[in-house]
């Protein structure tokens, strides 16, 4: 209807400690990420999804259940003496971004906290890759491939990485619009 704004989307990120924060955010600015660095949780369906204050207490609830504590994550990287992304898969689906796949052996904890969050919600539990998004938006398919081969033959990245909170993010609006709204500090 006219007038009326659009509810606000969001998702429920873990967030990496600032050191690798700071050398993730250098590495994906290389590709034109314009987002905080996160491994994606959930992107709950609507109305969850449009509800912060209904998300932050999901969150609560999902880390009372499962224990989460702090966790060290591994990208899927490749490469002797370096850290690379081994591959950087392209999404084919609206959301148009290109990846860097997490190790879900060492995402175990991450697994499991999404379960929780869909079992706590009613969400419907689809497949999950963990992954972190290095560029995320609505642009031509050239482009998607030369940030996906730079990503994937250029770029630094650390062999692990330690997630030390759980956030709310609105994710509404173009990725650098893209901003942190509640930050769960983990244990």
């Amino acid at each position: 209807m006219f007038g009326q704004s659009k509810p606000r989307s969001y998702a429920i990120w873990a967030i990496p400690d600032k050191d690798d924060e700071r050398a993730l955010h250098e590495a994906m600015g290389a590709v034109g990420a314009a987002f905080p660095p996160h491994v994606t949780i959930l992107r709950p369906s609507a109305p969850l999804s449009s509800d912060p204050e209904r998300m932050i207490d999901l969150v609560h609830r999902a880390m009372d259940a499962t224990m989460l504590q702090r966790a060290v994550v591994e990208p899927d990287v490749g490469g002797e003496g370096g850290s690379k992304p081994a591959d950087a898969p392209m999404s084919e689906s609206d959301t148009q971004a290109v990846l860097c796949p997490v190790d879900p052996r060492s995402a175990a904890s991450l697994v499991a906290m999404r379960t929780a969050l869909c079992q706590i919600s009613g969400d419907e539990a689809l497949p999950y890759a963990p992954h972190m998004t290095l560029l995320y938006g609505d642009l031509p398919q050239q482009q998607r491939q030369a940030a996906a081969a730079a990503a994937a033959s250029a770029l630094e990245w650390p062999r692990s990485v330690t997630v030390s909170e759980v956030a709310v993010a609105a994710t509404d609006g173009a990725p650098n619009s893209w901003e942190i709204v509640s930050r769960i500090k983990l244990q």
